[in-house]
């Protein structure tokens, strides 16, 4: 199974094939050190409950 197409939490949809963050439909400036920690693997952000909490981190 492959990683998702986009991930959603709170305004927020991190689309990652296009490598974009957006917010109500607006694109927001996301540099490619931002977007990688965003995207990292375990993923920050859940594609089903929307995020983690600190004691998921590692």
């Amino acid at each position: 199974m492959g990683s998702p197409n986009a991930y959603y939490f709170g305004d927020f949809e991190l689309k990652v094939k296009a490598r974009v963050l957006m917010r109500g439909g607006k694109q927001v400036p996301l540099g490619s050190k931002a977007f990688e920690v965003l995207n990292c693997e375990p993923p920050l952000v859940d594609p089903i409950d929307g995020g983690i909490d600190a004691g998921q981190i590692r």
